[in-house]
C-alpha cells in the first residue's frame, strides 16, 4: 500500500510558538465556517497536550523531565492539569512521567490493558484497552488504533484517535512503521491533524528509506490523509523529506 498522503490545505492552522513548542488552533471549518478552537502543544518527542474545544486536556506520551527535547517550562510536571493521560506503549521516552502525574492529579491513565495493570494505580485510574477499544472523556473520545512497534514489559503499541464533538479528528501514530492498516483508519476516522512519527534510525520509521515517492524519487505518498501534519519522535533530517513529500501541508514543529 502507499502510506502517508496527499495532504489537503484546509483545516488546521499550526504555528510556532516563540522557540520552544509547536501550537496548533483550528481556525476554520472545512467548508469556512467558524468553530472553536482546539489546541496542540508540543512538549518534545513524542509528548503533546491537546486541549479540546470543550475545554478538555489531554496528555500524549509525556516523557518530561528527562527530555533533553523538552524546554525547562515544560518540565515542571505540576503545570499538569489533565483529564486523561494516554501513553502509546511501555518504553520509557513515551511512558516516561506518566505515573507521577496520575498520582499527583489523579488522572487515569490510558493505554493496553497489560501495560497500564503493571503500573499499580487505582481502579479508576487505569484505563486498560487493546485495539478498537474507545474512551470517552469530556467533549473527546478516545479511540485505541494499532501500531507497528515493541512494548515491553507491557503488551502491544498504539496509536490514538481523538474525535472531537464538532467532528474533527486527531491521530497520533506512536512509534511505528508505515502499514497497511493506516489505510483504514484514515477510512474510518478521516484524521484532520496527524501527529507522525519519524524517528529514523533503529527504532523507528526512516522516510528517507521507508515512505513511497521518498528519497531520489520524490513526490507524495498516499493512504493516511491528514489536512495537517506535525513530525514527533526526533526528526532531524528526515523533516527535510517530509516537508518534500507534504508540501503545503506541513507545518513547524517536531521533535
Amino acid at each position: 500500500m502507499n502510506s502517508l498522503n496527499a495532504w489537503a490545505s484546509l483545516g488546521l492552522v499550526m504555528a510556532l510558538a516563540g522557540s520552544s513548542a509547536v501550537q496548533a488552533q483550528t481556525k476554520q471549518g472545512e467548508a469556512g465556517g467558524a468553530k472553536k478552537e482546539f489546541k496542540v502543544t508540543w512538549l518534545g518527542h513524542a509528548a503533546f497536550e491537546v486541549v479540546s474545544p470543550g475545554g478538555t486536556r489531554l496528555l500524549i506520551d509525556p516523557f518530561l523531565t528527562k527530555n533533553p527535547a523538552t524546554p525547562e517550562a515544560f518540565k515542571n510536571l505540576s503545570r499538569y492539569k489533565p483529564d486523561a493521560i494516554l501513553v502509546s506503549h511501555s518504553h520509557f521516552d513515551h511512558s516516561g512521567d506518566a505515573l507521577e502525574i496520575a498520582k499527583a492529579g489523579g488522572a487515569p491513565v490510558v493505554g493496553t490493558f497489560d501495560f497500564i495493570s503493571s503500573l499499580g494505580l487505582p481502579d479508576k485510574q487505569a484505563v486498560g484497552g487493546n485495539v478498537g477499544g474507545t474512551f470517552a472523556f469530556g467533549d473527546v473520545k478516545v479511540h485505541l488504533v494499532p501500531a507497528m512497534h515493541s512494548s515491553e514489559p507491557g503488551g502491544r503499541p498504539l496509536g490514538f484517535v481523538l474525535s472531537f464533538s464538532d467532528g474533527r479528528t486527531l491521530y497520533h501514530t506512536g512509534d511505528t512503521w508505515i502499514f497497511g492498516d493506516m489505510a483504514l483508519i484514515q477510512e474510518i476516522y478521516r484524521p484532520s491533524v496527524i501527529l507522525l512519527n519519524v524517528g529514523g534510525g533503529p527504532y523507528t520509521q526512516d522516510p528517507l528509506r521507508n515512505l513511497p515517492g521518498s528519497g531520489e524519487r520524490g513526490g507524495r505518498a498516499r493512504g493516511v490523509q491528514g489536512r495537517k501534519a506535525a513530525s514527533s519522535h526526533e526528526a532531524g533530517r528526515n523533516e527535510i523529506v517530509l516537508r518534500r513529500l507534504m508540501g503545503e501541508a506541513w507545518v513547524e514543529g517536531g521533535a
